[in-house]
């Protein structure tokens, strides 16, 4: 009898146990374990922005980290093509893997009014006219960067360089120091929309940008429809004010092109001065054929604001060194040649470039520009 006893009380302990350590619910797998293959740099970069500009300017313009919770700067989907080709596509992220692009077609001007675009082209001359001697270029080259980078070492000088901004509207205090270069801030979507209001008055800046990569989830990721919304309420009032504006950049997915036209069709009324765009890609003619599809398309002068010579198709074909020094020379010399350019930023002013090749980089340790850097500033 004690022996059964003993038994018993065994059992029930093993049925104790087995019920403390049995299957628990698979709910604590997080999302955000998934590696993005594209942004994932580009919610930590814009992160950094917030973080590492709060600390340099503690007194003026604080960020906040909370409202560049999901900011974007980053890599576009599929490239564009040279005429009658079709280019591989060079998706995003695996969540939205688009089609590959199709040949750029011709549109009809109706599909988004140029009625900015003669006051754009002015504006680029005197621009380009007031930049100054120096620097080996026309004064469109930009500086996109965030986190802890010394611009001003960077840019060592040069008057090649005539824009800086860093997908926000929080301007950084060097900007005193480089008076030549004019600071672009950027109303990159709803989380930013209380302090773009609160920040960007008039004299604070010249020129103004619009959300960033609406067509793609995980940036501003916003409706054309909304997208109107926003620009009415926030950028438009602007225009009174003296800024010049530019458009919403869009990915360069064939999805893009797409929410750009209906975002005109939506906003007829919108005062858009230049259209904003991201490329990535590997080859430089299929970058040159984006910028004149867009420029055909829209009849507005061009602004790319994130472009390199970058593989996001997932076959991971990426540039050598030597081909990203091909590709920067092709593409800087078409963008300094043509009119309609006016205002390019290589994404690589970065200390840590996340997921986009390292080959990009135009920076060394102490943010001079290293050979790269060189070219593209102009030395």
């Amino acid at each position: 009898m004690a022996l059964n006893i003993v038994r018993l009380v065994a059992l029930a302990s093993l049925a104790v146990l087995g019920a403390s350590f049995g299957a628990q619910p698979a709910n604590a797998v997080s999302l955000e374990s998934h590696h993005f293959v594209r942004h994932d740099h580009a919610a930590r970069h814009h992160g950094l922005v917030a973080k590492r500009q709060a600390s340099t300017r503690p007194r003026r313009c604080r960020a906040r980290t909370s409202t560049l919770a999901d900011g974007s700067s980053s890599a576009a989907g599929s490239s564009s093509t040279t005429a009658g080709t079709t280019s591989p596509a060079t998706s995003a992220r695996p969540t939205t893997t688009p089609a590959p692009a199709p040949a750029p077609t011709t549109t009809s001007r109706a599909q988004a009014p140029a009625t900015t675009s003669k006051a754009a082209t002015n504006n680029n001359n005197n621009n380009n006219n007031n930049n100054g001697g120096g620097g080996g270029g026309s004064g469109k080259t930009g500086i996109a960067y965030a986190g802890n980078v010394n611009v001003p070492a960077f840019i060592a000088g040069s008057r090649a360089v005539r824009y800086v901004y860093n997908w926000s509207p929080w301007k950084p205090e060097f900007m005193d120091s480089i008076p030549w270069v004019d600071y672009v801030p950027m109303f990159w979507g709803e989380k930013q929309a209380g302090d773009f209001d609160r920040l960007v008055k008039r004299g604070y800046a010249r020129f103004a940008l619009g959300m960033n990569e609406p067509n793609q989830e995980g940036q501003a990721n916003i409706s054309p429809q909304r997208g109107a919304q926003l620009w009415r309420q926030h950028l438009q009032p602007l225009k009174s004010q003296g800024y010049t504006l530019g458009s919403p950049a869009p990915t360069n997915a064939p999805s893009g092109k797409t929410w750009l036209r209906d975002f005109f069709n939506t906003c007829p009324d919108c005062s858009v001065d230049f259209i904003a765009t991201h490329w990535y890609g590997t080859d430089a003619q299929q970058f040159i054929a984006h910028l004149q599809d867009y420029h055909g398309t829209f009849g507005r002068n061009i602004w790319v604001t994130e472009y390199a010579c970058q593989d996001f198709s997932g076959r991971n074909q990426q540039c050598s060194g030597g081909q990203v020094s091909s590709f920067m020379q092709t593409t800087r010399n078409f963008m300094e040649n043509t009119g309609y350019i006016q205002a390019y930023f290589y994404f690589g002013v970065l200390h840590d470039m996340n997921n986009v090749q390292y080959t990009n980089k135009l920076i060394n340790g102490d943010s001079s520009p290293n050979t790269l850097g060189r070219t593209y500033i102009g030395y």
